[in-house]
């Protein structure tokens, strides 16, 4: 069988079938196949190829290697011609479901005074929508509609905001399916913001202007709030994985080109999901939930910068409440990089008097991290120490200066611990 009739005969197993899953030998082959022979297939054979092979792109069964083998294929292989059929065929594709609140041309509409609108009929006939969708292979197209939306060029959007928007919203708005649908549009909207429109200050698409931070910005956040135990914590960090950088995503396309905006939603999510919720719902419980938010903590004060002082205060109380001294939290060198990179963070970020004015309450950190290492694990705490060394040089650099008297004390105070300041 030659490489065309063997792609043509893949393109009809994928037809066929929509739980058919190609093996990786198989996919690997297609690829190969479609790489090789592009420039003999017809546009129709072009087009049903690129189709096919990037039904899998998503696909949980697939490794990331060969996944990005697929989606690396389907951008060497597609031409504007194919692209153009390709977003022809994948428009009756997406979950067809009409949404109010969006335009035709895929702004946010305005809004309307409030009135009763009773919507029980209307909600079994969505879910009858959205079931025959699923039936029909509707989940494979989501893989479609994220390898198109990464080859869509930025002045492209505008144009195709009609079918991108609902598509990637309806999806988002799904109740059936937490993991395999609503999380994949959140995926979707991801790659919409951060690749097809980007982060520019002078956009070439003014995303601000279509009104649309309203539709996701309230969907993006409720998402955060599935916690454990009320949600698998496996599940619940693929959740955190995937919302966090789509909702920055979101704030720095929206507001490109007013950072001080960008930076009082950045700082609302840091002070009122992260160090109000997260930390003191997971902290005691799940350590790896924990350590990840510590880092996205840490992303919040990158964006902020000196912007971030106004927290300071609050991520000393809780670092130290809900970890350093938390003795519930047995294993403490497991957490104790990650506590001390975003205490080192806000250091050197923050104006160098306010790290001044909180010197004792940072040192505090340090020491009593020290000190329950020791009793805890006796000589197996040297990662500890060596982290807290390292806060203390942080503030140190910073351009605290101790006195004698402190030095002298503290220094005695944690000497077997070999800890000076």
């Amino acid at each position: 069988m030659d490489r065309v009739e063997r792609l043509r005969s893949f393109n009809k197993r994928v037809k066929d079938s929509v739980e058919f899953i190609p093996d990786s030998s198989e996919l690997k082959t297609a690829c190969r196949d479609l790489i090789d022979c592009s420039n003999s297939l017809t546009n129709a054979d072009r087009v049903r190829s690129l189709e096919s092979v990037s039904y899998f792109c998503l696909s949980p069964q697939i490794s990331p290697q060969l996944k990005n083998e697929c989606e690396s294929c389907f951008r060497a292989v597609l031409n504007e011609e194919s692209l153009a059929t390709i977003i022809d065929d994948i428009r009756p594709m997406l979950l067809q479901v009409k949404n109010s609140r969006i335009s035709e041309q895929g702004r946010l509409r305005q809004q309307e005074a409030l009135i009763l609108n009773p919507k029980k009929g209307l909600v079994f006939e969505e879910d009858d929508i959205r079931s025959k969708w699923a039936q029909v292979g509707g989940k494979r197209t989501i893989s479609l509609f994220y390898v198109v939306l990464g080859q869509l060029r930025t002045k492209d959007v505008s144009s195709n905001l009609g079918w991108i928007v609902p598509g990637i919203l309806n999806l988002m708005d799904d109740t059936s399916d937490l993991e395999g649908i609503k999380l994949q549009g959140v995926l979707l909207l991801k790659r919409f913001l951060s690749e097809t429109v980007g982060y520019s200050y002078q956009p070439q698409f003014d995303f601000s202007s279509t009104g649309l931070v309203k539709a996701f910005e309230p969907i993006l956040t409720s998402m955060w709030y599935h916690f454990p135990q009320s949600t698998d914590p496996v599940l619940t960090k693929k959740i955190w994985d995937t919302v966090f950088p789509t909702l920055i995503a979101l704030y720095r396309v929206e507001y490109s080109s007013r950072p001080q905006q960008l930076s009082e939603n950045v700082s609302k999510f840091l002070s009122e999901v992260l160090l109000q919720v997260t930390i003191p719902r997971i902290a005691m419980d799940y350590p790896d939930l924990t350590i990840d938010t510590l880092k996205r903590i840490e992303t919040c004060v990158q964006i902020l910068r000196e912007k971030s002082v106004i927290h300071l205060q609050r991520v000393i109380h809780v670092s130290g409440e809900y970890l350093i001294c938390n003795v519930h939290i047995r294993n403490l060198k497991h957490i104790a990089h990650s506590v001390v990179s975003v205490l080192e963070a806000f250091i050197e970020e923050c104006p160098t008097d306010r790290i001044i004015a909180h010197r004792y309450n940072l040192l505090a950190c340090a020491l009593v991290m020290c000190e329950r290492s020791f009793a805890e694990e006796k000589l197996q705490g040297e990662e500890v120490y060596i982290e807290c060394r390292s806060l203390i040089k942080a503030l140190n650099s910073k351009g605290v200066v101790w006195t004698d008297e402190e030095r002298q004390t503290v220094n005695g105070r944690a000497k077997s611990m070999d800890i000076k300041i």
